[in-house]
């Protein structure tokens, strides 16, 4: 049995930052370690669950939670691109 996926943030948007519906099949989930300010608060370890917009072709899209910042950096929003 899997363990439901527990978001630093409490949860996912349900669409990518391009209005991209977030269904089954419409992302790709991946955990990327980080050393980040934003990295060390997640409570699953030193890193980001990223998002990656599988909905659209070519869609850039990404959100990571939580976000990544370093000490001295404005926060970023989950979508780097803004």
């Amino acid at each position: 049995m899997t363990s439901p996926l527990v978001y630093a943030s409490g949860s996912r948007p349900d669409r990518c930052a391009r209005g991209h519906p977030w269904g089954p099949g419409a992302f790709i989930l991946s955990w990327v370690t980080c050393d980040c300010e934003g990295a060390k608060s997640n409570p699953g370890g030193y890193g980001h669950h990223r998002i990656r917009c599988a909905a659209g072709p070519g869609c850039p899209s990404v959100w990571q939670d939580p976000p990544c910042w370093y000490a001295g950096m404005r926060k970023s929003p989950g979508h780097p691109e803004g």
